[in-house]
């Protein structure tokens, strides 16, 4: 039992990861990227000057964007793929702060977090997002008793036939949404 609860909770961490990051929302989270991209107001959304590019100006305009009340606690959140494309324009003359050191890497003097369950850069002019920069505990997931997982000692058919078998069922009440979108801005195409 100890190693199917311990498995069924690497699942669920994975799950959730990914479920926090860009869920529907309907029978699941909804994800960070997700619910930005539904904000479409200023100063929450900032699109880029060219679509299906990640530009210096993009970056420091995000950056401008995000209330001063939380840029003190900001992060910035993106696929390791988007981070690629801004180091690939930092630099003297781009006026974007990258720092990479030990401590990791670090953008206008906030940290990075990096994910590849967040949108991957695929370079699209369609809609696509590319990063959230912002203080994130204004993204709340509420969770109710975490993860639970029970032993069926006799797993039966769909017609109520003892099968000879047995199960677990993992099973966890979990809900996740941006209560604060101003403190939050998303860099998207649209």
């Amino acid at each position: 039992m100890s190693e199917i609860t311990a498995t069924l909770n690497r699942g669920y961490a994975d799950l959730m990861s990914q479920k926090t990051a860009v869920g529907a929302g309907t029978t699941e989270p909804t994800g960070l990227f997700t619910a930005m991209q539904n904000t479409t107001t200023n100063p929450a959304h900032v699109t880029v000057t060219t679509a299906g590019k990640i530009g210096a100006v993009d970056v420091r305009a995000a950056w401008a964007a995000l209330p001063a009340r939380f840029r003190a606690s900001a992060t910035w959140a993106m696929h390791p793929d988007v981070l690629t494309q801004v180091r690939n324009d930092a630099g003297a003359a781009s006026q974007i702060d990258v720092v990479v050191d030990r401590q990791g890497t670090m953008i206008m003097g906030r940290p990075v977090i990096t994910s590849s369950y967040f949108p991957d850069f695929v370079g699209t002019t369609g809609s696509e997002s590319f990063l959230v920069v912002g203080d994130l505990s204004g993204y709340t997931v509420a969770s109710r008793l975490g993860v639970t997982v029970e032993l069926i000692p006799q797993m039966r058919s769909t017609g109520g036939l003892p099968l000879g078998e047995r199960g677990y069922l993992a099973f966890a009440r979990v809900g996740g949404n941006v209560t604060v979108p101003t403190s939050q801005v998303l860099l998207a195409n649209t």
